[in-house]
């Protein structure tokens, strides 16, 4: 009974972090490609036509490298979070597959991979749905999500600035542009 509840105490300490980590990857992605793919003379006609968020997409732009090496650490991150969380479900549901007293069941691991896998085939279904709709409509997409972008950013762009700063120091010493 007790690794049953550790079971379900630790899959569902793992799926909330996941389905965290999925969405902002998500997120992501769709900033990445509302970035690359967005016009600034579209983006400033819907300022005109008083959409909503336009200031801030244009805004973002205006610098689109730092925000695109945002949208780059938020990927990795989220994917690294998704990937651990993921092997946490792993073992959640195969302590829940097995007895305490008989030990892991032969199929307990089949059975959380064939889960596993469903899952990254559903989140790869959605990646694919969100890339459609930010490379059809990236100036809708930038200025929906410029908001919570820019707060992202200010949370992370001082620390990735540095960092950017400090790897063009170490490239332009052996003559690389970063």
């Amino acid at each position: 009974m007790s690794s049953q509840v550790t079971g379900v105490s630790l899959l569902i300490t793992a799926a909330f972090p996941l389905c965290a980590a999925a969405a902002s990857y998500l997120f992501f992605i769709a900033a990445s490609l509302g970035i690359a793919r967005s016009s600034l003379t579209k983006l400033e006609e819907m300022l005109d036509a008083g959409r909503p968020g336009a200031r801030r997409a244009i805004r973002i732009l205006q610098e689109p490298g730092q925000y695109l090496l945002c949208t780059q650490f938020g990927r990795l991150l989220s994917s690294i979070t998704a990937g651990f969380c993921l092997a946490l479900c792993v073992r959640a549901i195969s302590r829940l597959l097995s007895s305490e007293e008989a030990g892991a069941h032969p199929l307990s691991f089949l059975i959380s991979a064939i889960i596993v896998v469903s899952v990254l085939a559903g989140l790869l279904v959605l990646v694919q749905v969100v890339k459609a709709v930010s490379l059809q409509r990236p100036e809708q997409t930038l200025c929906c999500i410029s908001g919570l972008l820019c707060v992202v950013f200010s949370v992370f762009g001082p620390l990735l600035m540095f960092a950017h700063k400090a790897v063009s120091g170490v490239l332009n010493r052996f003559d690389i542009e970063a």
